[in-house]
């Protein structure tokens, strides 16, 4: 996702922007505290070897190849990936390469063992032969701030350079074939380059619409590709595209039709051409004052299965990543002809409910790979629609807990992937000091050392455990309840238990803002935190966090995972950064 992530503090996350990335948030009434299914991607196509000699694309090293010398042909590429855990702020970093022989290509890679916050995994990095000759490689594990600090581990080996002989030989892709039509929720990726313009969407006036409202509905947009397609309502993307057609109709006399605009389009019912990426995308639209909304849709499709080719309808919450579901398949069969479809915004994969959001976008997508294809996809009879409820009540503007004498001082899990332990502490520290102006220092090693998770949760990951200050009893305890930390002292390793601790606070209860595994508002996470105090939250942590070195944090970085590093919210300002923080 490509996430806007905001700090402010001097090298320690304080406060994090969560407009799109915060999943998980939750919190205490009294006392506050998946797996994605993986984008569909283009195999590439074959291609002939200029000689039969067959080489290795792509040489790959791991922890155990340590001072080991490694010959690459010009072009070839070296791929090392080493253990690692961005979520404690430790990453590899190159500090010595000849960029004549070798030179680093593409972006830092990360692939976790689980999806469990702070879980370690696997950080790999490519090279590629540019030249000839001899050059260590030699990388470092450290925080990238702590410059007075030795690294905790290094990594180097000695690559030498050697001229091509033979190109590399690709393996034709396996033959597909088509199979029953398939579901899925999915991550959608926008062309490079494109992005829907603010500002453009025109909703049309409500006696434009042929379908009534009912229920306390309010439309906002409804798409019948009578007339004026595009027009100003719609940005598209993809040669071809999306254009309004007669060839098929849900009702009235056209539909729209996933190939039929474009310099390279094709009269339907085609079929449509190989290796398409078509765009349609409206937004952005306001659902702050919204309490339900919905996409009501019919499509007609039929292509290859199995994701190689599909049509989808997709959400997003900052106009460039966009979440939902998608078709393969012969659906046609499936649903006797139009199928009618509706796109909860209240339950948008991995984004959850997207009322209360003051800027929403929602796209239609059309993707083929290479080779196979069909007719295709025909949309008709759009409408876009909410349910307006009471205005937000109204909050400052700026509010920080650290300002009311709320927050305990920032804490350092060293390089130990616990960050969940102390997302757990954190808001019930800072509870104890709102609530009974008395600053406690609970123990996070207490979580580490003693939950009864199955597999157990550790410097490998964790996810939040506030029933453990509730009513969960680990063996030997004499009682649920936090621990403080002078009876049980951080170590930032997995000790054992060590039974029995003296238990001094409990919480009643707790709960996550919006649903478990959606993300909240920016207006419902303010109100939270300006209720209750400090909240968890996880966020994504990419290569570009790792770079931060003081100030207000912005990127439009991609991450390529889900959410693996938890912190604790104290506040906002709406007036830094490009959107708040």
């Amino acid at each position: 996702m490509k996430a806007k992530h905001t700090l402010s503090g001097e090298g320690v996350a304080i406060a994090l922007t969560c407009l799109v990335l915060c999943a998980g948030l939750s919190l205490l009434p009294s006392v506050l505290a998946d797996t994605p299914t993986p984008t569909p991607t283009l195999s590439p196509k074959p291609t002939a070897a200029a000689t039969p000699i067959p080489r290795p694309k792509e040489i790959r090293l791991a922890e155990e190849d340590r001072g080991r010398q490694v010959e690459l042909i010009e072009g070839q590429a070296l791929v090392i990936s080493l253990e690692a855990n961005p979520s404690t702020g430790y990453t590899w970093e190159v500090t010595e390469v000849d960029k004549n022989v070798l030179r680093q290509v593409g972006k830092i890679e990360f692939a976790p063992e689980s999806g469990l916050l702070g879980a370690p995994g696997k950080q790999i990095l490519r090279f590629e032969a540019v030249g000839l000759g001899q050059s260590t490689l030699k990388l470092v594990y450290h925080r990238p701030w702590e410059k007075a600090v030795e690294p905790t581990k290094t990594f180097s080996v000695q690559a030498v350079g050697r001229p091509a002989t033979a190109p590399a030989v690709v393996e034709p892709a396996a033959e597909k074939g088509l199979t029953k039509p398939v579901k899925e929720s999915m991550r959608l990726e926008l062309p490079q380059g494109f992005e829907a313009e603010a500002g453009r969407a025109k909703p049309k006036a409500l006696g434009e619409s042929a379908l009534a409202e009912a229920g306390g509905w309010t439309t906002i947009m409804t798409e019948d590709f009578e007339w004026d397609f595009p027009g100003t309502k719609w940005d598209l993307d993809g040669d071809p595209t999306w254009d309004e057609t007669s060839h098929r109709a849900h009702s009235g006399n056209q539909s729209g039709y996933c190939a039929d605009g474009g310099s390279n389009r094709v009269n339907p019912p085609g079929p449509y051409p190989d290796d398409m990426d078509a765009w349609m995308v409206y937004g952005p639209f306001d659902l702050s004052d919204a309490t339900d909304a919905e996409l009501l849709f019919y499509h007609w499709t039929k292509t290859e299965a199995n994701y190689y080719d599909y049509f989808a309808v997709g959400a997003s919450v900052n106009g460039n990543d966009f979440y939902g579901e998608a078709w393969s398949g012969d659906w046609v069969s499936e649903c006797t002809g139009w199928c009618s479809e509706n796109f909860d915004l209240t339950d948008v994969y991995l984004l959850g409910n997207l009322c209360g959001y003051g800027n929403v976008w929602i796209a239609f997508v059309f993707s083929s790979d290479y080779m196979i294809t069909d007719e295709g996809t025909y949309l008709d009879d759009i409408v876009l629609r909410k349910v307006a409820g009471a205005p937000p009540s109204p909050l400052p503007a700026a509010f920080d807990w650290r300002d009311q004498g709320g927050v305990t001082p920032v804490k350092n899990q060293g390089s130990c992937g616990s960050c969940w332990a102390f997302g757990t502490v954190g808001p019930l520290e800072a509870n104890i000091k709102i609530k009974g102006g008395v600053e406690e220092d609970l123990a996070e090693q207490y979580l580490v050392s003693c939950n009864t998770e199955v597999p157990k949760w550790s410097c490998d990951g964790g996810w939040w455990a506030h029933d453990y200050h509730i009513d969960k009893i680990p063996p030997g305890e004499p009682d649920a309840g936090a621990v403080y930390e002078a009876d049980f002292p951080y170590v930032a390793r997995d000790d054992p238990c060590n039974p029995p601790h003296t238990h001094h606070e409990k919480i009643d209860s707790w709960a996550f803002v919006g649903s478990e595994w959606g993300v909240p508002s920016v207006q419902a996470i303010k109100q939270a935190i300006y209720d209750y105090g400090p909240v968890s939250a996880a966020v994504c942590v990419g290569n570009a966090f790792n770079a931060y070195g003081g100030g207000v944090f912005e990127t439009n970085e991609t991450c390529a995972y889900d959410v693996n590093h938890a912190i604790v919210l104290v506040g906002w300002d709406d007036n830094q950064g490009t959107n708040g923080v």
